[in-house]
Parts: C-alpha cells; sequence; structure tokens
C-alpha cells in the first residue's frame, strides 16, 4: 500500500497526514513528510545591518551568555521604548521586508505515489486570486556545484539539481545542471483560497526529475507570484525574492524565529534548510510519533472564524508559547504557570528578552509554563484577547498533562492586569496569582477628565 491516490484540485482532504502543530518540526504522517513551520515569520531577508550587528555580539555571547539581552532589547528601542534609531531598521523580526501575507508558510509536505512526486504548501493567509509562490528545491544526486536558481529567485544552490516552480497558474520544473525549464503539464498545479484552507498543491511527474532516487534532499521556501502569470517570483527588493523557508527545525527562540531564515537568505541561499526525504516510506505510508522534549516550543492551534480574518496575523492559525521542564512526561500531571505579555509584546516575548521566567517558574520548580499571545499586543485580555486565552486553556489540557489544583497565573504591566481580571473571572481554575506592575484598571487611570476625554487619541496613537 502507499501514500493513497489523490486528485489535483486544492482540496486537503487527500492527504491524510498530520502536522504536529510545533512550529519548526518535521515527520512522516500517513506517508507524508510533513513539516510544521513557524507563523507570521515571512520577513523574508535581512538587509544587512542585524547580519553586521550580530557578527560581532554573537561570537562574544558564546562567551559571556548575558549578553543575550541586548538583541532584544535593541530590536525594542524604536518600538516599545520610543528611541529614534536614525538609519537603522529596527525591529523584532530580523527580515527587513514588510510582512508577506500570502507567503506566511504554515505547512510544507512531499507525498509520492508509484509515477509521481507531489507537494503541498499551505499559508496562513490566501485570498482570490492566490498570489502564493511556492519554490521547490531537489539535491537527487552528489556534486557541490555552484548553481543560479532561476526563476528570479534571487538565490544560488550548491546542493539542488532541480527547481520547481509553483504558482496558481502553472507549474515550471527547471533542471539546473543543462539550463532548461519545462512547464508541468496543465491540471499539474491547483490553489484553493477558499475558507481558510489556503493550499497550493501540486504534482510532478518523476521522470520529469531524470533517475530519481530512492532517497533524496528537498529545500523549500514561498513568496509571491508574478503579477503577470510569468514563471517568476515577484521581484521583492532585497536580493532574494522569498519570504519564507521550510525545514527550520533549529531557529533560536525570538518573537518570530526568522533568524536564520532572514541570514540565509540574506546570503542568497536556503541550502543549509534541505531536509531528507525517504520515498520508500513515502510509499509504504510511514508514520511517526512527534514527541516534544525539555525546552521552549512554538504551538499552534486552530481558532474560531469568528473571530479572524484573511489578512496578517489574524487567521485561524494561532499560537502560544509553551516551556516543558525537564523530565516532563505525560505519565503524570505536572504544575501549570501562565505568564501574561506586557502591552506591545507577543507570545514569545518572554522567551525572546527575558528567558529566565522559564527557569524561574518553569525549570527551576518542575512547572509547564504557558505564554498566549491574547491575540495582539494590546488586547488587554478581553474580547478577542478574552477567546484567545479560551482557546489556549482548551488547546492546554488537551495536549499537556498538567494539575488543575496546581495551576498558577502571572504576568507583567498588561500581563498583571490579566492576573487580576482572569482570577477574579476565574476564581476556581487558578491556586494563586502574581501580578507584576499591574494596573488595576483596563488602561492606566489619571484623574484627567475634560469633554471629549474618554474619546482622547494621541498622535502617535499611544494614549
Amino acid at each position: 500500500a502507499f501514500d493513497p491516490p489523490r486528485r489535483v484540485d486544492g482540496r486537503i482532504g487527500d492527504w491524510h497526514g498530520r502536522p504536529t502543530r510545533f512550529g519548526g518540526s518535521t515527520i512522516y504522517s500517513s506517508g507524508e513528510l510533513v513539516y510544521q513551520d513557524h507563523i507570521f515569520d515571512a520577513y523574508g531577508p535581512d538587509n544587512g545591518q542585524d547580519v553586521q550587528r550580530l557578527g560581532i555580539q554573537d561570537p562574544i555571547q558564546q562567551k559571556v551568555p548575558e549578553i543575550y539581552r541586548l538583541d532584544p532589547a535593541v530590536q525594542y528601542l524604536p518600538g516599545e521604548f520610543g528611541i529614534p534609531t536614525p538609519g537603522y531598521n529596527l525591529a523584532t523580526h530580523y527580515g527587513d521586508l514588510p510582512h508577506q501575507d500570502q507567503a506566511d508558510l504554515s505547512e510544507f509536505r512531499v507525498g509520492a505515489d508509484p509515477g509521481n512526486l507531489w507537494f503541498l504548501a499551505r499559508t496562513t493567509t490566501m485570498t482570490a486570486p492566490a498570489q502564493t509562490a511556492l519554490l521547490v528545491l531537489l539535491d537527487t544526486r552528489p556534486g557541490s556545484a555552484t548553481h543560479a536558481v532561476p526563476f528570479g529567485s534571487g538565490i544560488n544552490s550548491k546542493r539542488a539539481d532541480y527547481a520547481l516552480l509553483f504558482t496558481a497558474r502553472g507549474g515550471w520544473v527547471a533542471n539546473l545542471s543543462s539550463g532548461r525549464v519545462t512547464r508541468l503539464p496543465a491540471g499539474s498545479v491547483a490553489a484553493n483560497p477558499t475558507d481558510y484552507v489556503n493550499a497550493l498543491e501540486a504534482r510532478v511527474p518523476r521522470n520529469a526529475l531524470g533517475r530519481l532516487p530512492s532517497s533524496f534532499s528537498v529545500a523549500a521556501a514561498t513568496g509571491i507570484a508574478d503579477p503577470n502569470g510569468k514563471p517568476l517570483l515577484k521581484d521583492l527588493g532585497l536580493g532574494a525574492n522569498l519570504a519564507n523557508v521550510a525545514f527550520r527545525g533549529n531557529e533560536p527562540a525570538r518573537d518570530w524565529w526568522d533568524k536564520q531564515q532572514a541570514f540565509s537568505l540574506y546570503a542568497h541561499t536556503i541550502d543549509p534548510f534541505f531536509h531528507g526525504v525517504d520515498v520508500g516510506k513515502l510509499l509504504r505510508g510511514a508514520n511517526q510519533r512527534y514527541v516534544p522534549g525539555p525546552g521552549y516550543h512554538d504551538r499552534l492551534f486552530t481558532s474560531t472564524k469568528r473571530i479572524s480574518k484573511e489578512e496578517g496575523e489574524e487567521g485561524t492559525l494561532q499560537h502560544y508559547g509553551v516551556y516543558l521542564p525537564t523530565g516532563y512526561s505525560p505519565r503524570r500531571r505536572w504544575p501549570l504557570q501562565w505568564w501574561f505579555h506586557f502591552r506591545g509584546g507577543n507570545a514569545h516575548i518572554a522567551a525572546a528578552a527575558v528567558p529566565r521566567i522559564f527557569k524561574d517558574m518553569g525549570e527551576d520548580v518542575h512547572t509547564v509554563v504557558v505564554s498566549p499571545r491574547g491575540r495582539g499586543e494590546s488586547t488587554w485580555y478581553v474580547g478577542r484577547g478574552q477567546v484567545d486565552f479560551q482557546e489556549v486553556w482548551a488547546d492546554v489540557h488537551r495536549t499537556f498533562s498538567v494539575d488543575p489544583d496546581r495551576t498558577y497565573i502571572a504576568g507583567h504591566s498588561m500581563g498583571g492586569w490579566a492576573t487580576y481580571l482572569l482570577s477574579i473571572l476565574y476564581p476556581d481554575r487558578f491556586a494563586a496569582g502574581f501580578p507584576a506592575s499591574g494596573p488595576v484598571t483596563q488602561g492606566a487611570w489619571t484623574g484627567v477628565d475634560f469633554p471629549g476625554c474618554d474619546n482622547f487619541k494621541s498622535s502617535d496613537g499611544e494614549t
């Protein structure tokens, strides 16, 4: 038996593998190689400033680990701290493109049948007409000759023998040794932007790839399709015309998990991210069980459509941070600590800027720590932010073995307010709370009262 038959229609019902819902993970599932990407990380290449800055700092950090805080602190200077940084494009992401919503990869899969290879990419956002473009590189034989990857990609490869480009308008196969580009037959590619399916599906005859061996390596990245329908990636203006790269299993925990991606694209390559494929495992329907180990994880879940929209970070696929202490096992129940971020933060700000939180509240006291996003930087954990908390609560209790009698809540600033709010709303859920610098009202009460003050907004949007 092999991976069940499929049709090229953009529907995902005939893809039977199950993603892990842990960002950066890859497994075989129902005869598919399934990669689960981090989300909201389609920022593409660095412009060179972070590469230069961290080229100095990272080697020092190996000897002086405490300086890790300089990186997130510098990233937050213009935003959270309001300090001008003329000449520098500083942000909490390392890539310097505006976020490319329709290139924000969430899953990439490889399948096979006796005559074809199959590819599926899904994105957090896709609206009609679908603009997503998928570039796939295949390393099918030994050799290290450097080839320019075509299709306007702006990258080179020392590993790839073939480059494949898929868009809603069709698919193309490039033999990098000969330079020959062949268009796939009509009906080989389909896009489905409906109802958050957000899928780009492709079938490639194995005989279009020469003598495909029983094992090979694959790399993949997403960009935006040429608006004129040509077999090209849209020029994004930073050299490498790609926004999001697959098979990044070792990204350091940062706000958007895009450091290695941004630096490799700045170097015009995705070669560090090739992953092995065993065709026999695809054909035999191989399965693997994913078990998250100790440490910090990017956990994904599906949110309700009621508070979602096809835009930026507001789709149905959402995430939160979770820390599992050394020795964690589902065979017993573990204490659970909630930590809520401050105004201007996000699900992973603690892991990026103050990871000691997870040592003090997690590792040192053998406790699982969860850090929700709250559906934004400043929802005050009401409305959509409250729904996010409820959804994360449900996912945590489905996924991890935690003790309802040893569940605690804490947070800083706006997260301190969340500690007051949620322990009052749900007193039966928490054994204790620790609000740090938390206002006792939603926002800050200043005592100011003048006509129209309830609707006042400052020019910088902060008040």
